[in-house]
């Protein structure tokens, strides 16, 4: 049941980000330690590309994941 619900929630909000012809969707878990990103055509937003993305509004050092560093190049 968990599962079912998670899954048609997040149709839901893909559905809403392209209906309001949105460039981002970000939607937020129960708790709020967790979100997630969908562009402009509703497919989810890898986490990696997201991390990379807002780093790049940033002066200075940012530490990266090891994995993120073939995004980061």
């Amino acid at each position: 049941m968990h599962k079912l619900l998670l899954r048609w929630c997040l149709k839901s909000f893909q559905k809403k980000v392209t209906s309001y012809k949105a460039d981002v969707g970000a939607i937020f878990d129960g708790d709020g330690d967790r979100v997630l990103f969908v562009d402009n055509e509703g497919r989810k937003i890898h986490p990696d590309v997201v991390a990379v993305l807002l780093s790049k509004s940033f002066k200075g050092p940012i530490s990266l994941d090891v994995r993120q560093g073939y995004i980061a190049r």
